[in-house]
Protein backbone atom coordinates (compact mmCIF):
# COMPACT_ATOMS: atom_id res chain seq x y z
CA UNK A 1 0.00 0.00 0.00
CA UNK A 2 1.25 3.30 -0.88
CA UNK A 3 1.37 6.40 2.26
CA UNK A 4 -1.36 8.42 0.48
CA UNK A 5 -3.70 4.73 0.43
CA UNK A 6 -3.30 3.96 3.99
CA UNK A 7 -4.15 7.83 4.82
CA UNK A 8 -6.81 7.48 3.06
CA UNK A 9 -7.77 4.58 4.82
CA UNK A 10 -6.69 5.85 8.14
CA UNK A 11 -8.60 9.42 7.86
CA UNK A 12 -11.72 7.22 7.01
CA UNK A 13 -11.33 4.77 9.80
CA UNK A 14 -10.60 8.36 12.42
CA UNK A 15 -13.30 9.99 11.01
CA UNK A 16 -15.86 6.72 11.36
CA UNK A 17 -14.76 6.31 15.21
CA UNK A 18 -15.51 9.91 15.76
CA UNK A 19 -18.42 9.67 15.15
CA UNK A 20 -19.82 6.47 16.05
CA UNK A 21 -17.64 5.83 19.27
CA UNK A 22 -17.01 2.59 18.25
CA UNK A 23 -13.93 0.34 18.86
CA UNK A 24 -10.73 -0.06 16.87
CA UNK A 25 -11.99 -4.10 16.47
CA UNK A 26 -15.27 -3.06 16.38
CA UNK A 27 -14.70 -0.72 13.31
CA UNK A 28 -12.52 -3.58 11.77
CA UNK A 29 -15.17 -5.99 12.39
CA UNK A 30 -18.09 -4.07 10.52
CA UNK A 31 -18.85 -6.02 7.25
CA UNK A 32 -20.69 -4.13 4.33
CA UNK A 33 -24.05 -5.85 5.16
CA UNK A 34 -24.07 -4.16 8.47
CA UNK A 35 -24.58 -0.93 6.89
CA UNK A 36 -28.35 0.09 7.03
CA UNK A 37 -28.71 2.65 4.52
CA UNK A 38 -32.37 3.30 4.96
CA UNK A 39 -31.95 2.97 8.87
CA UNK A 40 -29.23 4.99 8.78
CA UNK A 41 -27.53 2.54 11.47
CA UNK A 42 -24.68 0.47 11.64
CA UNK A 43 -25.46 -3.31 12.95
CA UNK A 44 -22.66 -4.27 14.79
CA UNK A 45 -22.49 -7.94 15.33
CA UNK A 46 -18.85 -8.99 15.91
CA UNK A 47 -15.29 -7.76 16.36
CA UNK A 48 -12.01 -8.23 14.22
CA UNK A 49 -9.03 -9.28 15.85
CA UNK A 50 -6.67 -7.42 14.29
CA UNK A 51 -3.67 -8.66 16.83
CA UNK A 52 -3.11 -12.14 16.93
CA UNK A 53 -6.10 -14.16 14.93
CA UNK A 54 -6.58 -11.89 12.15
CA UNK A 55 -10.10 -12.80 12.27
CA UNK A 56 -13.37 -11.86 13.12
CA UNK A 57 -14.24 -12.89 16.92
CA UNK A 58 -17.85 -12.37 19.74
CA UNK A 59 -18.08 -8.87 20.74
CA UNK A 60 -16.93 -8.00 24.22
CA UNK A 61 -20.62 -8.54 25.35
CA UNK A 62 -23.87 -9.48 24.86
CA UNK A 63 -24.92 -5.88 25.35
CA UNK A 64 -21.81 -5.13 22.67
CA UNK A 65 -24.14 -6.37 20.03
CA UNK A 66 -26.06 -3.21 19.12
CA UNK A 67 -27.07 -0.28 16.53
CA UNK A 68 -25.39 3.04 15.96
CA UNK A 69 -27.29 5.83 14.40
CA UNK A 70 -25.23 7.34 11.77
CA UNK A 71 -26.06 10.21 9.86
CA UNK A 72 -26.31 11.15 6.44
CA UNK A 73 -23.09 13.03 5.69
CA UNK A 74 -21.46 9.94 7.25
CA UNK A 75 -23.86 7.79 4.81
CA UNK A 76 -22.60 9.74 1.88
CA UNK A 77 -18.52 9.26 2.86
CA UNK A 78 -19.26 5.36 3.69
CA UNK A 79 -20.62 5.10 -0.24
CA UNK A 80 -17.67 6.95 -1.43
CA UNK A 81 -15.78 5.04 0.59
CA UNK A 82 -16.86 1.40 -0.64
CA UNK A 83 -16.43 3.14 -4.57
CA UNK A 84 -12.91 3.88 -3.79
CA UNK A 85 -11.78 0.13 -2.31
CA UNK A 86 -9.68 -1.84 -5.19
CA UNK A 87 -11.98 -4.30 -5.53
CA UNK A 88 -14.00 -6.63 -3.16
CA UNK A 89 -12.29 -7.97 0.00
CA UNK A 90 -12.80 -11.86 0.72
CA UNK A 91 -14.40 -11.06 4.17
CA UNK A 92 -16.86 -7.94 2.74
CA UNK A 93 -14.94 -5.78 5.60
CA UNK A 94 -16.06 -2.43 5.33
CA UNK A 95 -12.01 -1.32 6.09
CA UNK A 96 -10.49 -4.34 5.14
CA UNK A 97 -6.52 -3.22 6.10
CA UNK A 98 -5.63 -1.13 8.47
CA UNK A 99 -3.62 -1.46 11.50
CA UNK A 100 -3.76 0.75 15.00
CA UNK A 101 -0.10 1.59 14.89
CA UNK A 102 -1.24 3.27 11.21
CA UNK A 103 -4.53 5.09 12.49
CA UNK A 104 -2.80 6.69 15.96
CA UNK A 105 0.26 7.61 13.85
CA UNK A 106 -2.39 9.84 11.45
CA UNK A 107 -4.17 10.90 14.47
CA UNK A 108 -0.81 12.26 16.03
CA UNK A 109 -0.25 14.24 12.80
CA UNK A 110 -3.70 16.00 12.95
CA UNK A 111 -3.42 16.65 16.68
CA UNK A 112 -0.14 17.59 17.23
CA UNK A 113 0.73 15.11 19.93
CA UNK A 114 0.42 11.18 20.66
CA UNK A 115 -3.63 10.11 21.24
CA UNK A 116 -4.98 6.84 20.41
CA UNK A 117 -7.91 6.24 18.45
CA UNK A 118 -9.97 4.56 21.31
CA UNK A 119 -9.29 8.00 22.67
CA UNK A 120 -11.91 9.25 20.16
CA UNK A 121 -14.56 6.91 21.66
CA UNK A 122 -14.51 8.66 24.69
CA UNK A 123 -14.70 12.07 23.12
CA UNK A 124 -18.00 10.83 21.27
CA UNK A 125 -19.29 9.53 24.67
CA UNK A 126 -18.32 13.35 26.00
CA UNK A 127 -20.14 14.80 23.23
CA UNK A 128 -23.20 13.18 23.09
CA UNK A 129 -23.22 13.44 27.12
CA UNK A 130 -22.90 17.25 26.84
CA UNK A 131 -25.06 17.68 23.79
CA UNK A 132 -28.10 16.16 26.04
CA UNK A 133 -28.54 12.61 25.26
CA UNK A 134 -29.45 10.32 27.92
CA UNK A 135 -27.44 8.31 29.69
CA UNK A 136 -28.80 5.19 29.29
CA UNK A 137 -28.63 5.76 25.35
CA UNK A 138 -25.18 6.65 25.51
CA UNK A 139 -24.65 3.10 27.90
CA UNK A 140 -26.31 1.31 25.05
CA UNK A 141 -24.65 3.12 21.92
CA UNK A 142 -21.31 2.14 23.61
CA UNK A 143 -21.96 -1.09 24.08
CA UNK A 144 -20.99 -1.38 27.83
CA UNK A 145 -22.88 -3.73 29.82
CA UNK A 146 -24.33 -1.64 32.44
CA UNK A 147 -25.12 2.26 32.78
CA UNK A 148 -22.89 1.79 35.73
CA UNK A 149 -19.51 1.67 33.27
CA UNK A 150 -21.21 4.83 31.36
CA UNK A 151 -21.49 6.36 34.96
CA UNK A 152 -18.34 5.47 36.46
CA UNK A 153 -16.34 6.30 33.05
CA UNK A 154 -18.16 9.97 32.74
CA UNK A 155 -19.14 10.84 35.75
CA UNK A 156 -16.60 14.09 35.25
CA UNK A 157 -18.97 14.82 32.26
CA UNK A 158 -22.42 14.91 34.18
CA UNK A 159 -20.56 17.62 36.87
CA UNK A 160 -20.17 19.84 34.14
CA UNK A 161 -24.28 19.41 33.50
CA UNK A 162 -25.07 19.90 36.75
CA UNK A 163 -25.60 23.55 36.80
CA UNK A 164 -27.02 23.56 33.57
CA UNK A 165 -29.51 20.99 34.59
CA UNK A 166 -30.08 22.75 38.02
CA UNK A 167 -31.08 25.93 35.92
CA UNK A 168 -33.60 23.75 33.82
CA UNK A 169 -35.16 22.78 36.80
CA UNK A 170 -35.57 25.73 38.53
CA UNK A 171 -37.44 27.20 35.32
CA UNK A 172 -39.46 24.43 34.99
CA UNK A 173 -40.69 25.38 38.91
CA UNK A 174 -40.67 29.31 38.17
CA UNK A 175 -42.65 28.30 35.35
CA UNK A 176 -45.02 25.60 37.81
CA UNK A 177 -45.18 28.79 40.12
CA UNK A 178 -46.64 31.52 38.06
CA UNK A 179 -49.41 29.10 36.23
CA UNK A 180 -50.30 28.46 40.02
CA UNK A 181 -50.70 32.26 41.04
CA UNK A 182 -52.47 33.59 38.13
Amino acid sequence: MCKDNIQYHSYFTIYLAAVTGLRFGELLGLRIEDIDKKGQMLHLKQAFDYTFTMDFIPLKSKSSERSVPIDQHTLKLIQAYLKNQKGPNKDNRLIPNISNAAVNKTIKKIVGRPVTIHSLRHTYASFLIAQGVDLISVSQILGHENLNITLKIYAHQLDKLKEKNNDKIRNIFDNFGRISDE
